[in-house]
């Protein structure tokens, strides 16, 4: 266990040390409209005020909080504070990990074959075998929310949801709950109850973070499409930002929506066509963010599946 969560501790050469983090969705349930550095960085001036913590440095910016101290067992009583707020680090795990039954070089072959690249189901059935889901006991909360019907409920959870996948990119060490196939079945399975228009845009919003950071599941490929015909601007535009993150789509359904009578709308669609995640032709490589997946393994996937 990390004595100093939510952040963790760095040492200097000079001996003095810092705590750092940028998981910000620790505190969702605090700041309920998200944070940033700075706002940590206010409560935890708050907090040390309140408390008698002396002698703390802030050197903090948007994507990431940093206090420095001389004083170690200073520095553990701020992120003591601080976890008084955030919750405890076992809230955001697994209770009995299990080690995945697949050996570790083979987890992001079988997503790339089953889910990414393409969707087969005899690869599908692999993975989801011999890696099951865990999920820590908030992400147990927010699955429990999903299959309920308190849409109150429903959207705190798909807004904390939201907020993890885009303060975290996917885990190269395992697979975590945002990054699993049968987490976002969850997701498809509230969305294809036909939610009302908050949650489901909130998902919609939830989906396309989960596919831009952690995993481009092409089955989430129809719930964007669907979206691209709502009559919202905000649905359209997250189905457009949506589908911009996964591997292959049909370039005809964004460039029809660079003349949407909205202008965020058709600026989205200019933006995908131009930046987004695509495939124009056999010879162009789909380059994944350098988090996700390698470049080497991505092209020999390509090589196996369609044999270019």
């Amino acid at each position: 266990m990390n004595e100093f969560f939510p952040c963790r501790a760095v040492e200097h050469s000079d001996g003095s040390y810092a705590a750092v983090t940028s998981d910000f969705h620790y505190f969702d349930a605090y700041f309920k409209n998200g944070c940033g550095g700075y706002d940590l960085q206010s409560l935890a001036k708050s907090l040390a005020k309140k408390h008698d913590i002396k002698g703390l440095k802030y050197d903090c910016e948007a994507g990431m909080f940093c206090v420095h101290l001389k004083d170690l067992g200073a520095l553990k009583a701020l992120c003591e504070r601080l976890r008084e707020i955030s919750g405890e680090q076992s809230d955001y795990a697994p209770a009995n990990p299990q080690k995945p039954k697949i050996k570790p070089r083979m987890l992001d072959e079988l997503l790339l074959k089953g889910f990414v690249l393409r969707l087969d189901e005899d690869t599908q059935k692999r993975f989801l075998d011999g890696v099951p889901l865990e999920l820590s006991p908030l992400f147990e909360n927010y699955a429990a929310a999903l299959a309920g019907d308190d849409e109150k409920a429903q959207f705190e959870a798909l807004r904390r949801i939201n907020s993890q996948a885009f303060s975290q990119n996917k885990r190269r060490d395992c697979v975590s709950a945002l990054g699993h196939p049968a987490f976002l079945q969850i997701l498809f399975d509230f969305l294809g109850r036909n939610p009302s228009d908050k949650p489901h845009l909130e998902a919609l919003r939830a989906l396309e973070a989960i596919c831009m950071r952690h995993l481009p599941d092409l089955r989430a490929a129809k719930y964007f499409i669907a979206a691209l015909a709502h009559k919202k601007a905000d649905f359209r535009q997250v189905g457009i930002c949506g589908l911009g993150t996964l591997y292959e789509y049909d370039l005809k359904l964004i460039e029809q929506l660079t003349k949407d009578k909205s202008a965020k709308v058709a600026n989205a669609a200019a933006r995908t066509l131009k930046f987004g995640f695509k495939k124009k032709d056999s010879s162009e490589h789909y380059i994944f963010p350098v988090w996700m997946f390698s470049g080497k393994l991505v092209r020999r996937c390509e090589r196996e599946i369609f044999g270019r």
